[in-house]
């Protein structure tokens, strides 16, 4: 009776074995995924059947793609992106130089065009707009923002595109703590009211802005970034009602370090598939964009653009290289903006500096020039803006050969313009080689610096933090391993 006993115990002891040793396996993937390098970071899981999902842990590491059952086509990390503008003067002279002082007065020139013009959609993808009184035409825009912490209106994706502001610690990010009203700016830029005795004067007054908000006070989130693009063009986003106003140029003057993930280049193929031009500053870190360490500049597809200042001499905040596509004004651009150093107060205006605002420049220009041939394929309009300007004094980078922006002379290609879907741009790739999902990972390291506010902050602010994550799952392993030999089969 008692040996009987005994092997009946030893029996059920064998199938806990078997049973526990599975648990005991899952618990530790999912620890070492949550306590990796990678903790400090999102990702964009994209499975076989299209849906997608935003993860905490990254599902390429070692066995942890038993955890779902779904077939994984690519993961992504969701990087964090900031705005590309530096701090200006609010002292700054009561005119604006691009008018008055830059190649012969070009802009000024343009304005003539106007009157030929049909109305272009551009869309803002940025933080956002607030009311003033010399923004017109502003479409109903968008908040793309799904994380509450950062939104600040605590309501996740919605059709109010107002910029909250983006305010923050001095530990969320690398520049000013003061709300920056980027979107206003950038909007301001390309279509302010002209010749109404007030404010300051915009690129193209035929072009109709449409806001979208996803960038909050600790930056926004590649996900959210490619989800704005695919609304802004069009196409449908779970979540939100679709867009009656598509772009035809989407204004992208943000960025982060890390590569060009699936899940971003997919909608920005999408935007070039449907006809759209997508405009991307090119960086204010005075360092080269060819290395592709840069995105969404590293992306295929996109136009990249560099800042001159009065002197057509390359910004020194500007980042360079042979994948810029075309420079245009950057520096001390003044335009809409708000008094609220914090929460909006009353209309105001400002100059900042940056790529951010070269960008808006060009996609005015672009506003403009589909304006005047909406007929022409994407690809020629790309063509037109790089090969329309003079060249610049290229003092602190590799920018030889390179041209800043003429508008006059762009539009006058435009009107002569003939249609040819047989042409295509000569784009310089500087897109590095992109990750697909691999069972044979045996571990994932970051492909950026990790995951911050407003910038891509470096794992060493989390020291801390790191020490205790690496104690507890040292802990972790040490009973998940005597648990084993406590398991181990005679």
């Amino acid at each position: 009776m008692i040996h009987a006993n005994i092997n009946g115990v030893t029996g059920s002891h064998k199938d806990f074995t078997k049973d526990g040793k599975m648990l005991l396996k899952r618990i530790f993937i999912l620890l070492l995924s949550l306590f990796s390098l990678n903790t400090y970071s999102n990702f964009i899981i994209k499975f076989e059947d299209g849906s997608t999902e935003i993860s905490k842990y990254d599902p390429r590491i070692s066995g942890s793609l038993a955890l779902t059952s779904k077939s994984i086509a690519y993961v992504d990390e969701d990087i964090l992106m900031k705005p590309h503008f530096v701090e200006g003067d609010d002292n700054f002279i009561d005119s604006q130089w691009i008018f008055v002082d830059y190649l012969n007065d070009s802009f000024e020139k343009a304005k003539s065009f106007e009157t030929q013009m049909g109305a272009v959609v551009v869309a803002v993808i940025d933080t956002g707009i607030l009311n003033h009184e010399d923004l017109d035409d502003v479409l109903s825009g968008a908040d793309f923002i799904s994380d509450s912490s950062n939104s600040r209106d605590g309501d996740g994706r919605d059709l109010d595109p107002t910029d909250e502001g983006d305010y923050a610690p001095s530990d969320c990010r690398d520049y000013s703590n003061d709300s920056s009203w980027h979107g206003t700016h950038l909007s301001g830029i390309i279509s302010s009211k002209s010749y109404n005795n007030i404010g300051v004067r915009g690129i193209n007054n035929k072009a109709k802005v449409l806001p979208v908000r996803v960038l909050g006070p600790c930056g926004g989130r590649t996900s959210d970034i490619a989800d704005a693009i695919r609304w802004s063009i069009g196409m449908s986003v779970d979540g939100i009602a679709a867009n009656p106003t598509p772009a035809k140029v989407v204004n992208l003057s943000l960025g982060g370090r890390g590569r060009c993930g699936n899940f971003l280049q997919e909608a920005i193929d999408e935007a070039n598939q449907r006809g759209v031009l997508v405009v991307v500053s090119a960086g204010n870190d005075s360092s080269s964009i060819d290395d592709g360490d840069y995105t969404p500049v590293n992306c295929k597809g996109v136009f990249r653009v560099g800042s001159v200042h009065p002197t057509l001499t390359q910004s020194a905040f500007s980042n360079y290289g042979q994948g810029i596509d075309v420079y245009a004004p950057g520096d001390n651009i003044f335009a809409t903006f708000n008094s609220g150093s914090t929460t909006a107060l009353n209309d105001d205006y400002y100059s900042l500096s940056g790529t951010s605002m070269s960008a808006a420049v060009i996609s005015g220009v672009a506003a403009g020039i589909f304006g005047l041939n909406s007929n022409i394929t994407v690809d020629q309009v790309k063509n037109i803006l790089a090969s329309s300007g003079q060249s610049i004094n290229c003092f602190y980078g590799n920018c030889e050969g390179k041209l800043s922006i003429d508008p006059e002379r762009a539009y006058v290609k435009a009107i002569n313009e003939r249609r040819d879907d047989s042409f295509d741009y000569d784009e310089y790739d500087i897109s590095p080689e992109v990750e697909q999902i691999s069972t044979n990972d045996t571990f994932v390291q970051p492909t950026s610096d990790g995951g911050g506010c407003g910038t891509i902050i470096k794992d060493d602010d989390h020291s801390a933090y790191r020490i205790m994550s690496t104690m507890v799952l040292m802990s972790l392993m040490f009973v998940f391993f005597n648990a084993a030999i406590f398991f181990k089969e005679e």
